[in-house]
């Protein structure tokens, strides 16, 4: 199952370069997935389930695709997310995210990031995942807001408590996605993986606070 934000971030070019192809890095993270899981020669025998291309866009089979979505990830091998920072900046990426992780072994979530992490764009994850709420998060169908509500509803104690979730298990993702580059150095530490320990802290989740500043990359990679 992949999960990605269809549009790139108004600040694509600034942030990225201008010769930053949207789809093309993102097609170029898809590929490493698929080669990572099939080998080099067999790369393209690797399926993914893609809305756009999955789902039919007409509107009442879309209406019934949305309501089996999450039957539809129970049938997917494993989870793939590409992690743009305006990803947490709508609302159907983000429970995608949340229905995801809150089925999964976060261990099997590939999380493609690393492309996208830079010292220009670090503190827009941070910023966007410190800032994340249901009400502020964008829909481009307006229309989808009402649905996402009743399913949060659904299958979730409240929109707070899916709030909650959302910004835990990104602390948490990103911290362990920032573990291979924080591995490097006490500069690199501080730099990838401090910031989200400290936001976990900062948003009171002070058990995963301090787990997660227990871990020492450093130490683990000697």
């Amino acid at each position: 199952f992949g999960t990605h934000c269809g549009t790139p971030p108004a600040d694509w070019h600034a942030l990225m370069g201008t010769n930053a192809d949207w789809g093309m890095l993102k097609a170029t993270e898809l590929a490493a997935v698929a080669t990572d899981l099939k080998g080099i020669d067999a790369w393209g025998a690797c399926t993914l389930w893609l809305d756009k291309a999955c789902m039919p866009q007409y509107p009442g089979l879309t209406a019934q695709c949305i309501m089996q979505l999450e039957e539809i990830m129970t049938l997917c091998d494993g989870v793939v997310i590409i992690l743009t920072w305006n990803y947490f900046d709508r609302l159907w990426c983000v429970y995608e995210w949340a229905a995801l992780l809150a089925t999964r072994d976060p261990l099997d979530v590939r999380l493609c990031v690393e492309t996208f992490m830079r010292p220009a764009t670090r503190r827009l994850y941070v910023q966007v995942v410190r800032g994340f709420s249901v009400a502020r998060a964008k829909c481009f169908v307006e229309a989808d807001r009402a649905v996402l509500h009743k399913k949060i509803d659904e299958y979730y104690y409240s929109v707070a408590m899916f709030e909650t979730f959302v910004r835990a298990t990104a602390c948490a993702l990103l911290c362990l996605s920032a573990t291979r580059c924080a591995c490097r150095s006490e500069a690199h530490f501080a730099e990838e993986f401090t910031p989200w320990v400290l936001l976990a802290q900062e948003l009171g989740m002070h058990e995963l606070s301090q787990r997660l500043g227990s871990a020492d990359p450093i130490q683990w990679r000697r």
